[in-house]
């Protein structure tokens, strides 16, 4: 989860704390940031929050090898960058970031007709976006199939149910050629579900995929990294 930061984070621990408890309740939420996960530190112990409603703070105790200990009431509280931290903000921010990678095993058969009927291929896992974050959505596949005669096999990328577009057209007789399809797009501020799907012309075609091993051919798959 993305690594939230605060400025002048300080406030006070509103009861004891058990070297055990997950639930910290301070004198003021407001001066954290309003969802996870950011860093706090009391006395010489550093917590994970992964949450934060209203006046309570729900925390992986003892992060980053310190001590989970007992804290007085009205001990400090601060919200802290620190080495992990730092790590992950970097990581966010980073071009090559994966946000999904789903495979594929087996073949699918394209014998869809039309680019709304389109068979789907592989589907990523729902990513929520910021709308300013270029992305590069990747399709790859051991090899496509498509078909006899004239045959074309299409291969549009879709959010959701909506098609965004064919991004490639393979047309030979009886081809058999590998597939690496990338796509660059910035998302809109919002949760998209983004999936390869094809359909063909004149006779059908495959998608061809495996479990691996020797003789048999690699997982096809969907990955979306950060541009």
């Amino acid at each position: 989860m993305t690594e939230q930061l605060a400025n002048f984070g300080h406030t006070t621990l509103a009861e004891p704390l058990d070297d055990n408890e997950t639930g910290v309740d301070v004198a003021s939420g407001a001066v954290f940031p309003s969802s996870g996960n950011f860093r706090v530190k009391v006395d010489d112990e550093l917590m994970l929050v992964t949450s934060r409603a209203t006046n309570t703070l729900t925390v992986q105790r003892g992060a980053e090898g310190t001590t989970p200990a007992t804290h007085d009431d009205g001990a400090a509280i601060d919200a802290v960058l620190t080495a992990a931290g730092l790590a992950q903000a970097i990581a966010e921010i980073a071009p090559g970031r994966e946000y999904s990678y789903v495979e594929f095993t087996s073949p699918v058969a394209v014998s869809a007709t039309t680019e709304a009927g389109a068979d789907v291929i592989v589907t990523a896992a729902e990513i929520t976006f910021n709308g300013s974050t270029a992305i590069i959505v990747e399709l790859w596949a051991p090899y496509i199939v498509t078909g006899s005669g004239t045959a074309s096999v299409l291969i549009d990328l879709f959010d959701g149910s909506t098609a965004l577009g064919i991004t490639a057209q393979l047309t030979q007789s009886s081809g058999r050629t590998a597939g690496l399809i990338t796509v660059r797009l910035t998302p809109s501020a919002a949760a998209h579900t983004y999936s390869w799907r094809a359909w063909r012309a004149d006779s059908n075609g495959t998608i061809q995929a495996g479990a691996g091993g020797a003789g048999n051919y690699m997982p096809g798959y969907i990955r979306i990294i950060k541009a």
